[in-house]
């Protein structure tokens, strides 16, 4: 049953949200009983997904066991829950990587999984689609992530989170509408040749590369590594970030403002020693 190339699903027991997205994903389409299971648990598929399901117990972020799952699941979806101190509203969407030797937050150290550039997109356009048509509740705001956190996976991976409180990963409405964009843009996936740029520089929730993806329908974003973590990057780590993605790096976008002086130096530095033009943004 499985193609050259099969979406999976991932949701875990453990996260509230996760159960949440896929309660109300299952009254969107029917997942089916395959012949296929992954340690003991059986691996789904819906027909009008064109997508398989797999429901583990164990958190998200440290499911690196996942890596040995068929080779034929070269995009994982992971169904999650956002947690943050401000314990804002938000539905997000980002890459899961460590840049540096923190691993504290599963993964293993200064291991990237593989970006999925189209997928974040369509993911964010449609996230945002339903802001602009007032289905998503006022007080959620909608965004992207830089690279963090596990598992550390060799295939293309994808968070797409309800954040940041128990009260926000119960809600229902949102629970709807992040199983609607997830079977929207599923639909609506490899019908272009693209590329991609990989991102430098400001916060965590990226907001100068929220706004170029929005703005212009030809870029594309992979990893982006914030300014907390400039300073421990060295051109194995660039070169990991070009080269774990699922469409091909043609460059690099900087978030100027959002490096000092030495940082801008030192990732044009190693930019130009790889030979990978950028663009201040």
């Amino acid at each position: 049953m499985l193609s050259h190339s099969s979406i999976l699903l991932v949701a875990s027991k453990s996260d509230i949200a996760s159960m949440n997205i896929l309660n109300n994903l299952t009254e969107l389409v029917d997942f089916e009983p395959t012949n296929l299971a992954f340690k003991g648990k059986e691996i789904l598929f819906s027909k009008k997904l064109g997508a398989y399901l797999l429901v583990i117990d164990d958190e998200l972020i440290r499911a690196d066991y996942l890596e040995a799952l068929p080779s034929s699941f070269t995009r994982l979806i992971f169904l999650s829950r956002h947690s943050s101190q401000s314990k804002l509203p938000s539905l997000l969407v980002h890459f899961p990587g460590n840049w540096t030797s923190d691993n504290s937050m599963g993964g293993k150290p200064r291991e990237l999984s593989v970006a999925d550039p189209e997928i974040l997109k369509k993911f964010v356009m449609k996230l945002l689609q339903y802001r602009r048509e007032e289905v998503i509740p006022r007080e959620y705001e909608v965004g992207i992530e830089v690279t963090h956190h596990g598992p550390t996976i060799n295939r293309a991976c994808t968070f797409i989170e309800i954040g940041s409180d128990i009260e926000n990963w119960k809600d229902s409405r949102v629970g709807m509408i992040v199983a609607k964009v997830i079977v929207e843009s599923i639909g609506d996936l490899g019908s272009i040749n693209i590329s991609a740029k990989i991102g430098f520089g400001g916060p965590h929730y990226a907001p100068k590369f929220l706004s170029v993806i929005i703005r212009d329908p030809e870029i594309f974003i992979g990893h982006i590594a914030p300014k907390y973590v400039i300073n421990e990057l060295d051109e194995a780590m660039i070169r990991k970030a070009i080269e774990r993605s699922m469409v091909p790096i043609d460059g690099a976008l900087l978030d100027w403002k959002g490096l000092n002086s030495k940082q801008r130096k030192r990732i044009m530095g190693i930019l130009e020693e790889i030979g990978l033009g950028y663009i201040k943004i």
